[in-house]
């Protein structure tokens, strides 16, 4: 894992922890967008948030929790959440 990839990783799963509920990464960006000016943390590029959020799916951190919801376009999209918080 390499260093430079640590707080925002950290930062998604604050944002997952203090939400309680699963999130699509079309949520999961807006709530980073809403922390960057609230919290005034690091700008992070939408590819960025998606890729750090698959990396935690890989380590085991956030999972697909089996339900979709409906994006802003309209598509089906996975809503994402920490397993310790969904059971």
């Amino acid at each position: 894992m390499r260093v430079a990839t640590l707080p925002l990783k950290h930062r998604i799963m604050h944002i997952f922890e203090e939400n309680k509920y699963p999130l699509t990464d079309e949520q999961l960006i807006l709530e980073y967008r809403n922390r960057v000016r609230d919290y005034r943390w690091t700008m992070a590029s939408d590819s960025g948030i998606r890729s750090r959020r698959s990396e935690l799916v890989a380590d085991g951190y956030v999972i697909d929790t089996g339900r979709t919801e409906l994006t802003v376009s309209g598509r089906h999209t996975i809503l994402w959440g920490m397993p310790w918080i969904l059971n």
